[in-house]
């Protein structure tokens, strides 16, 4: 296998983002780069996991494992999945959403929901970036965590968990 997502010349594992040529990137734990990760052969080729991926284990076809490096630069931006909490109010979606347009992130997934407890109302907003690395998204959930009335960013595994 050769080019930016195959088996370099000294063969290495090497991730450039595109899901081709057999790798494919986990759609729970959703790596980038400066993730730690581990990709595991599967039927399908080899799969990309965080290291801390609980379903690494998940359609292996061997005990085969690949010890990847992220490519200098990636070809494309790959998903994140992050979570917000926050009392809820108007104009709270905007100002998230201005938040990580401001860190020149995508964003192409939200769900949102609002609930009333006794102490007040809240949102829990998740939303899915596209991301081309760990140090974009950690600047991200510190501009996300600054919105006013935020009580917690998380990344988390997949929307929903």
């Amino acid at each position: 296998i050769g080019g930016a997502s195959g088996l370099d010349a000294r063969s290495r594992l090497l991730l450039d983002g595109l899901p081709n040529r057999g790798i494919n990137y986990c759609d729970s734990c959703k790596p980038i780069p400066g993730d730690e990760v581990v990709a595991i052969s599967s039927f399908s080729g080899a799969k990309v996991h965080r290291v801390s991926c609980r379903h690494k284990a998940a359609g292996r076809a061997s005990n085969d494992f690949f010890m990847p490096t992220w490519a200098t630069r990636l070809a494309h931006a790959l998903p994140v999945d992050v979570r917000i909490v926050s009392d809820d109010r108007k104009g709270l979606l905007s100002d998230c959403a201005r938040a990580v347009a401001n860190c020149n992130i995508d964003v192409i997934a939200v769900t949102t929901l609002s609930r009333q407890e006794a102490s007040g109302s809240t949102a829990t907003m998740e939303f899915t970036l596209l991301v081309m690395s760990l140090t974009k998204l950690t600047r991200c959930l510190g501009a996300l965590a600054s919105v006013a009335g935020v009580k917690s960013v998380v990344r988390i595994e997949a929307p929903g968990s």
